[in-house]
């Protein structure tokens, strides 16, 4: 039986040759092979298992890990025997769309070269793509793939789409990693079996929704079972129609994952219009996984996916975005935060809905207890809160502010300078500071200058210092004239610097020390 890396040894081809030709020369140096021919062989294993990682289906139609395979295993003899003494290679690099295309019998040496390694696979099912081949080779060969990377293009089949359902049922105890981009149909599918149970082995999970797919005949009831599934540590969602997004809350809910996974969610929903059941869940959510989160941050977590989430929380116009931030403290770096809020659903907004109420102010209370608020040391600010916001909403956003102790460079829109200029002197009393460590703000548009003013003066009477705080904001349109700074007289040591875009491309900077 073949093994999967090939034994230590020289490997290096002969520095001699045979040929009578080069033995009637006396003085004919030896062959010198370049310095690639010299890898060991564990070394070069591991490199040509990194040539061919399918990083994305896209790139991969253009580069098919397949072809390189075949290029690469005609380098040399030492190469060639090198791949086909190593099964996961070729089982790592099945991109069916690909191997749909080549020639039946080679197409039976490919997997014939797979050995029994665990398969990676790349599915693509799609209008321009004739047949259900994809379908019926991950059928065939299901319980042996670790990795399904499914794209859904959409399809008219009938029988192809049924047997995609089918397989999204089927238990596996070897699918370790699944990315989905598909329809609501074929999402509800697999979510179902991973709240079920039928896939205990997952570690991640990645789904997007394809809402160029047409799902006016589905209609599901949402039911999922709690899974309790103790490898899965990083799930990554995306799902823009709102009857999806209320279902991935409730998958989410209903789960168990590993205590130090990692969530991103991405999603639509309607927020004067939303169950109070589904906003409680919301909440709860967030509170978990906010806790999975510090989990990670402790250690557990070695190496994430993507250790810097830039964003915490957003809410904008129905859609919330919410990264739960994820840096250990042995890695000595410090994440980039962003804390986002706007009104949502319609632009003449007259109410204050129970998720603003609810949800607001949970998710808030979850974060002041995240250590990533107290190491951070950006800050990326958006507000744009109406007024009709109640006193609980507004509290909890000025707890939040209150914890950014760590701040140096802020960046923020209209509305949270505006916001900011007001929440300063209402902690006036108190002699609290808000941001205490600044250093720099950044704004983009240009800020209203007056409003600036207000706030920097209410820092400056708390003893903050001006000479140390930088003001940074640009224009992009080139007609524009720089700024008048003049509204700024009496920020005496303030750091101004502005810019503009110039027809070249190029920025014209201009810095000044207001005096």
């Amino acid at each position: 039986m073949s093994t999967d890396k090939p034994a230590a040894g020289s490997g290096v081809l002969s520095s001699q040759t045979s040929s009578d030709v080069y033995m009637h020369i006396p003085h004919q140096p030896p062959r010198v092979f370049p310095p690639i021919f010299k890898i060991p062989p564990e070394i070069l294993w591991r490199i040509l298992e990194l040539t061919v990682l399918m990083v994305h289906w896209e790139r991969d139609y253009e580069y098919p890990a397949l072809e390189t395979l075949r290029d690469l295993s005609r380098v040399c003899s030492l190469w060639r025997n090198v791949l086909l003494r190593s099964p996961s290679i070729w089982a790592q690099a099945l991109d069916l769309r690909h191997l749909k295309l080549l020639d039946p019998e080679w197409q039976e040496e490919i997997v014939r070269r797979t050995g029994e390694a665990p398969m990676d696979i790349l599915a693509l099912q799609g209008l321009a793509i004739g047949g259900p081949f994809a379908s019926k080779f991950v059928d065939k060969h299901w319980h042996r793939i670790r990795s399904l990377d499914f794209v859904d293009e959409g399809s008219l089949d009938r029988i192809n789409n049924r047997l995609w359902s089918d397989i999204a049922q089927r238990p596996s105890n070897q699918l370790l990693h699944l990315d989905l981009f598909g329809s609501q149909e074929r999402i509800f599918d697999f979510f179902t079996s991973i709240a079920f149970g039928r896939f205990p082995h997952l570690q991640s999970l990645k789904v997007r929704e394809n809402v160029a797919i047409p799902n006016a005949d589905v209609i599901k009831k949402f039911a999922f079972a709690s899974a309790y599934l103790p490898k899965l540590r990083s799930i990554d969602l995306t799902l823009i129609s709102t009857s999806i997004a209320e279902g991935g809350i409730q998958f989410l809910d209903s789960i168990n994952p590993a205590e130090d996974c990692i969530l991103r969610l991405s999603g639509i929903i309607s927020f004067r219009a939303t169950k109070m059941s589904t906003i409680n869940k919301i909440s709860s959510i967030f509170r978990r996984y906010s806790k999975f989160a510090q989990t990670a941050a402790q250690g557990h977590f070695q190496s994430p996916p993507e250790p810097d989430r830039h964003s915490v929380v957003v809410f904008l116009e129905g859609f919330i975005d919410i990264y739960i931030p994820i840096v250990a403290k042995s890695s000595g770096r410090t994440p980039s935060l962003s804390f986002s809020l706007r009104d949502a659903d319609s632009p003449i907004s007259q109410h204050e809905s129970h998720f603003h109420q609810h949800v607001i102010p949970a998710m808030i209370s979850s974060l002041l207890n995240h250590p990533s608020f107290f190491l951070g040391t950006d800050l990326e600010l958006n507000l744009g809160l109406p007024d009709f916001f109640s006193s609980t909403v507004n509290s909890a956003i000025d707890g939040l502010l209150s914890t950014f102790t760590s701040v140096e460079d802020l960046r923020v829109n209209s509305g949270a300078i505006s916001y900011l200029a007001a929440l300063q002197p209402r902690l006036a009393s108190s002699e609290t500071l808000v941001l205490p460590s600044l250093r720099t703000i950044r704004t983009l548009p240009p800020p209203d200058l007056p409003v600036v003013k207000r706030y920097l003066e209410s820092r400056k009477a708390l003893g903050a210092s001006l000479e140390s705080l930088t003001l940074v904001f640009f224009f992009l349109n080139n007609c524009e004239e720089m700024a008048d700074l003049g509204v700024l007289d009496g920020l005496t040591g303030l750091n101004v610097r502005m810019g503009r875009m110039m027809p070249d491309m190029n920025w014209e900077q201009l810095s000044v020390v207001i005096q």
